[in-house]
């Protein structure tokens, strides 16, 4: 069922199949396209974002996505209107009606077991201002060509819309919601090591938070002097400071100084703020994503590259790999690291436990859809994984490990714009040096994603890269 005012209430519908949500532009109309209990259609027939170049896991189960459209036949012309920043969208009382009495119908057929009921991917839409029933047809869901072809344009033309919209602030008096809660909302979609997510949060009050944070070195072999959780810390931090500006406020963080490093503790005083527009990365948060895959080749332009710079605050600066033989040395590293990472046990323990097989979404791992690789070598992995013993054996006699390189390092590592490396003046003498690292590199991230560019960052393979 598709009504953009009835975005909220639909998270609420997907108890039989969860990942089925859909969120369009209407005017008075509504479309169905059903899944079946067990929640393949619905994984095979998501919304836009579960495309290859979007899929990512997130922190918590709350999604706002705009996708081209909704079901087949639907054509979404007028994309002004939609404020992606604030989640704004026409729609009408006559459209949110149409959909609950569709899917009230629907629901009964189900319940009664009598009549048709719909299934992905066959689908209809009812336009009740042109008086219009359409039937639609789209064979593999998402991953038919004329549905990837529609969502790459869709991609495109919300990127732009995005760049060009400047949120302002936003009073508190709009909504019940506590303004601290508002701001994690945000926060949370920061990045983090295979999305192990080490923070907690604790609010005082209206305008005091307590970050926890921990470190994952006693089970992640990624992680074990605890850098990798302190970059993070730095991303969530960073990307908190960044959604308060949404809201009004200015973020004052303060690490408290008496803990140990295994858990950085940090206290968040939010001050009010005179009235003025927003961060302007404020909008790319959620927008932010992993890209594994190959990237375009096209060489940044001039601007580009200034405005990743000057994302950077002092001390630091970016080191740019963009010649050929530059990404095949790169690439030629990330290899041999991963032979590394694919060949012994502590890593294995690590990926057996945060990759989600057959899911688009996760709140606490990584999607197997999110890994980059083919659906071949994802179910190769599905099979080998299942216990250390088959891996070990794939490795030293199958050359397990020449498709995850292949497909992971050798042709993203060439198949790129450019490597990056982000360097500070001197050697990080302690956590805060790392935190105010991780707060460097979120600006980045944020700022290519402002720019319309892919990036993939990765602390433990020594480089990043983005087209």
């Amino acid at each position: 069922m598709t009504s953009f005012g009835l975005c909220h209430q639909r998270r609420g519908i997907g108890v039989a199949c969860p990942q089925n949500r859909r969120e369009g532009e209407e005017c008075a109309g509504e479309a169905v396209a059903g899944a079946d209990s067990g929640g393949r259609d619905a994984d095979l027939h998501a919304d836009g974002r579960a495309g290859a170049a979007c899929r990512q896991q997130v922190p918590t189960p709350i999604r706002r996505d705009y996708p081209l459209r909704a079901t087949e036949k639907v054509v979404y012309t007028a994309y002004t209107p939609v404020d992606l920043a604030a989640h704004r969208g026409p729609s009408t009382p006559m459209a949110c009606a149409l959909c609950a009495g569709i899917a009230g119908t629907e629901a009964l057929k189900i319940l009664l077991r009598r009549g048709r009921v719909i299934m992905a991917p066959h689908g209809y839409h009812f336009d009740a201002y042109r008086q219009r029933l359409a039937r639609t047809w789209r064979p593999l869901g998402n991953r038919n060509p004329t549905q990837q072809t529609a969502l790459a344009v869709g991609r495109k033309r919300f990127g732009q819309a995005l760049r060009a919209e400047r949120p302002v602030m936003t009073p508190f008096s709009e909504s019940p919601t506590p303004t601290a809660l508002r701001i994690l909302d945000l926060a949370r979609w920061a990045p983090s090591g295979d999305n192990t997510q080490p923070w907690r949060f604790e609010i005082i009050d209206g305008d005091h938070i307590v970050v926890h944070g921990h470190d994952t070195h006693e089970d992640t072999v990624y992680d074990l002097q605890g850098h990798a959780s302190q970059l993070s810390l730095g991303m969530l931090l960073e990307t908190l400071s960044i959604a308060a500006t949404q809201f009004g406020r200015r973020a004052e963080i303060m690490r408290r100084q008496h803990l140990p490093d295994r858990t950085p503790t940090f206290d968040v005083h939010l001050h009010m703020e005179p009235p003025q527009a927003a961060d302007v990365l404020a909008p790319f948060i959620c927008a932010r994503t992993v890209q594994r895959r190959p990237m375009r080749m096209r060489p940044l332009r001039p601007d580009e590259r200034k405005a990743l710079e000057t994302s950077l605050p002092k001390p630091y600066k970016v080191v740019w790999l963009e010649r050929l033989s530059s990404r095949l040395r790169v690439a030629s590293l990330l290899s041999q690291n991963s032979k590394l990472r694919l060949t012994i046990p502590e890593a294995y323990d690590v990926h057996h436990r945060i990759i989600r097989w057959n899911i688009r979404f996760s709140e606490d791992g990584i999607p197997d859809a999110a890994l980059g690789v083919d659906m071949l070598t994802r179910r190769l992995m599905r099979v080998l994984m299942k216990s250390w013993k088959r891996v070990d054996f794939a490795n030293r006699y199958l050359a397990g490990t020449w498709m995850p390189r292949l497909q992971l390092d050798w042709i993203p590592g060439i198949a790129c714009a450019a490597h990056c490396l982000i360097v500070a003046d001197r050697r990080p003498a302690g956590i805060d040096d790392f935190v105010r690292a991780g707060r460097a590199i979120q600006r980045f991230w944020l700022t290519a994603t402002q720019l319309g560019l892919r990036h993939h960052h990765s602390d433990r393979d020594s480089a990043s890269h983005g087209a």
